[in-house]
């Protein structure tokens, strides 16, 4: 892993900025939060898993960002999430039952199953991670989420957001295309590796693209 104040040092050497003056810091740490979100929530590389036990409702984790599926633990079918609001007015999902539940919703910082169980369900969630919130009294000792080999990629947004502010339209739009590439590459990279029985190396990986 590597520090954000090495990563946002290597930004400010490339727009010629040392001394902040284009890029104030509290900006440059807003943009590459917004960059690592979108970064790490397209590419589903910080995952974990949840395994909650389940009768009608229970907190989500902390570090929750998105769900990849919900099963119960056991079974192959997805659930299908459903609105909240439309879920507690229907009386087949507010009343205890044995059936195997088809049905979650999502509200505010609680899981909700449906129907409704007499007993306990678990599931199991493999999930997005939130990443580590930067700000400017952390930034110094807080370590990338993203692999080591993969952080000069959200660099593209950084170069895209300080682009638009300068109202440099053709620089933005190559370097958006160019992160939306990386994320798209990445992600298969990423996933080879998760799956696949050997290691693949980056270099060779894009070198091949």
């Amino acid at each position: 892993m590597a520090s954000v104040s090495d990563f946002l040092d290597r930004f400010y050497l490339e727009i010629d900025d040392q001394k902040h003056q284009e890029v104030p810091l509290p900006l440059a740490i807003a943009w590459y939060s917004a960059g690592n979100l979108e970064y790490l929530d397209e590419t589903e590389m910080l995952q974990d898993v949840w395994e909650p036990s389940v009768t009608t409702s229970v907190v989500l984790p902390t570090n929750f960002l998105r769900e990849i599926v919900v099963k119960t633990s056991g079974g192959t079918k997805p659930l299908k999430e459903v609105d909240y609001h439309n879920a507690i007015f229907e009386p087949t999902f507010t009343t205890p039952t044995t059936d195997v539940p088809g049905f979650y919703s999502k509200f505010g910082t609680s899981f909700y199953l449906w129907p409704v169980q007499s007993s306990a369900v678990t599931l199991t969630a493999p999930y997005i991670k939130k990443p580590t919130d930067v700000t400017i009294s952390n930034y110094t000792t807080a370590e990338m989420d993203i692999p080591t080999e993969f952080r000069s990629h959200l660099l593209s947004f950084m170069l895209a957001q300080f682009f638009s502010k300068k109202e440099e339209k053709e620089k933005e739009i190559k370097w958006k295309l160019e992160f939306e590439r990386f994320k798209s590459l990445d992600r298969a990279e990423f996933n080879s590796r998760r799956y696949a029985p050997q290691e693949v190396k980056v270099e060779e990986f894009y070198q091949n693209m």
